[in-house]
């Protein structure tokens, strides 16, 4: 009886040993790909974090690069107009080129505007009796024709005989 027994338990226990081992390495491979797949979200997002910053440095740097050339065409302007109002001698006493403001000091127009209609999509009829310019005949001339339409198998039977 001891022996059977033992031979239940020791059965017992190989066998549940065995499942226990099954379990664990298909619930181990589970929590490895969650793992790997986490590691590749992470990576994915620190990327596009990466992409974020270099795309708002690219635009910031840009924009001041047009600043610069805001500026450089302002000098550059102003340069040829104290010329043209230096060297130029026109009587009038009134000068040739306006020099161009500072960029820091135009302000820009913070006022809504008072009439503000949206574009047509047509074009305006003085009269509700005009023909519009998306009309087939607008523009074209009426040509009468004081011929009479030929008939093509009169025509033909003219031809062969």
């Amino acid at each position: 009886m001891d022996f059977q027994v033992f031979a239940i338990v020791s059965a017992s226990f190989i066998v549940g040993a065995t499942l226990g081992a099954l379990f664990s390495a298909r619930f181990t491979h589970s929590a490895k790909k969650t793992q790997t797949v986490e590691k590749h979200l992470h990576d994915t997002q620190d990327a596009l974090k990466n992409y974020q910053i270099e795309v708002t440095q690219h635009f910031a740097e840009t924009a001041q690069l047009l600043k610069k050339m805001a500026e450089s065409y302002r000098d550059v302007h102003n340069h040829l107009a104290s010329g043209a109002n230096n060297l130029s001698k026109d009587g009038s006493g009134m000068p040739m080129m306006q020099k161009l403001p500072e960029i820091d000091t135009i302000k820009g127009d913070n006022e809504e505007p008072t009439n503000v209609r949206p574009p047509l999509d047509y074009a305006p009829k003085h009269s509700p009796y005009d023909r519009g310019t998306l009309s087939g005949d607008y523009h074209l001339e009426k040509v009468e024709l004081n011929e009479k339409p030929v008939n093509m198998a009169d025509a033909l039977a003219a031809k062969k005989k």
